[in-house]
């Protein structure tokens, strides 16, 4: 008797690879990493085999497209059983610009004594582009080649340079002319490799009807009195002034003088209210803090890949240059900040590093009670107190919790004083004597859980 059961076989899913790119397309000087997912494989385990099928056009190392000449053709990539996914690649033409940097973010001119300025844009010396550039015609002449900027008439507009894969801005002020009744520039020093503006001392204070320039070249001075100080020793710039329509000042000069040599600088890693710290949450905010001094420039501060800058690097008058960033990962990191002193010789780079431990940190606050009130911190984890608040009892007396995800918390922990020698507080009271910063820190299980701190003002 023959008998025939009717109904399913399971014979497995097949194996698939699919992208949802249909084309690639590159320059090149160029490269693409395939290995990125830019592949889907699906019930398969199989490592990708990647070809080029067309040899001349491009080639494939360690998953990497590295184009040989200009052309079209496709990738394939394969798995077993010959299954395999197909994108055109395209090759264009020319070598794309990269490296991009700009002299001056803001220029200003004026119509009788800055009618010019340069403002070089310089870019990977391989590149071929030619990058299209707008502006008002109306306003200024821009020629890229040369960075020559030249006044036309009063007004503002944004230069836009725009290459392949960027584009970058600087702005054009023209201004109308303001005579001077004087203008004084005494006698400065400056660090090689630094970047600044000339201390001008002007009367009015809006005049702009001068203009400075120097033979040296051991400097680089632009008309409205930026510099950029390029090698050791002394060097004399001149200027003038119009006192009124065809009144020249006649000329006077000032000593610039050019020391070398690395500044005796440091990096610190802070909490956002610049208290200094060895150990790091992994989803809070960081400063890096170097104390160069102010001719230095903030668009020259690289941070390494460790961290995600936020923001842009500012200069703080009684700090230095401050920087505020996040940690990608946890563990022993490395805070990097090169200051890009050349861009084509890097020996002559400021390099700061600092090793700081990031953990994944539970969520601790603190609160204070004085008097019959309680309060939190700040954002900054900052109590601001006023010495004179009618509030206070018979003495000035802070009492501090510590809280886990707003719950108080019972277990031991204890609190430092730690401006100078540390000390432990007792009974987690602080008593306020004058006005000023205090800095804590709270232990729990013989770890830093809290860093806070006690502005006092009056």
């Amino acid at each position: 008797m023959l008998i025939i059961v009717v109904g399913l076989v399971s014979c497995g899913n097949k194996a698939s690879i699919s992208t949802n790119i249909k084309s690639i397309n590159i320059y090149e000087n160029e490269t693409f990493d395939l290995t990125d997912g830019v592949f889907e494989v699906s019930n398969s385990d199989s490592e990708i085999v990647y070809a080029v099928l067309d040899e001349e056009i491009a080639e494939i190392k360690d998953g990497c497209v590295y184009p040989k000449k200009a052309g079209a053709t496709k990738i394939r990539a394969t798995i077993k059983k010959n299954k395999y996914c197909e994108i055109a690649l395209i090759v264009f033409e020319g070598m794309v610009a990269s490296n991009i940097s700009i002299t001056h973010e803001n220029i200003v001119l004026n119509l009788v004594t800055r009618k010019t300025a340069i403002n070089k844009i310089t870019v990977s010396e391989e590149s071929t582009e030619v990058p299209n550039i707008s502006y008002n015609s109306n306003i200024i002449d821009y020629n890229f080649e040369s960075g020559l900027i030249t006044a036309k008439a009063v007004g503002q507009t944004k230069v836009a340079v725009s290459f392949a894969r960027e584009t970058i801005y600087f702005d054009v002020k023209v201004e109308g002319v303001v005579y001077a009744t004087s203008v004084q520039i005494n006698d400065v020093e400056v660090k090689t490799g630094s970047q600044g503006v000339f201390n001008i001392i002007k009367v009015p204070s809006d005049c702009n009807s001068y203009a400075l320039w120097t033979e040296s070249d051991l400097i680089e001075v632009t008309p409205d009195g930026f510099y950029n100080a390029i090698a050791e020793g002394e060097a004399t710039v001149k200027y003038n002034y119009l006192k009124g329509e065809g009144h020249s000042s006649g000329t006077f000069s000032f000593k610039v003088k050019i020391s070398s040599g690395i500044p005796d600088v440091e990096m610190k890693i802070t909490r956002e209210n610049f208290m200094e710290t060895e150990k790091c949450l992994i989803d809070e905010t960081y400063k890096f803090v170097i104390n160069l001094p102010e001719d230095y420039s903030t668009s020259r501060f690289m941070p390494s890949e460790e961290i995600e800058l936020i923001g842009l690097v500012e200069y703080d008058k009684y700090r230095g240059f401050v920087g505020t960033f996040k940690f990608k990962k946890l563990g022993l990191q490395r805070v990097g900040v090169v200051y890009q002193q050349d861009e084509f010789d890097e020996s002559k780079n400021l390099v700061f590093i600092k090793l700081v431990e990031v953990v994944k940190g539970e969520h601790y606050s603190v609160k204070a009670k004085y008097s019959s009130s309680v309060i939190d911190a700040d954002n900054d984890n900052c109590f601001v107190m006023n010495i004179n608040d009618p509030i206070w009892g018979s003495k000035k007396e802070m009492i501090f919790s510590l809280y886990l995800e707003d719950m108080e918390v019972y277990d031991e922990y204890q609190i430092y004083y730690i401006n100078g020698d540390k000390k432990l507080l007792d009974n987690k009271a602080f008593i306020i004597e004058s006005i000023g910063t205090y800095n804590f820190e709270i232990k729990l299980d013989d770890k830093v859980v809290v860093n806070f701190s006690v502005q006092v003002i009056e």
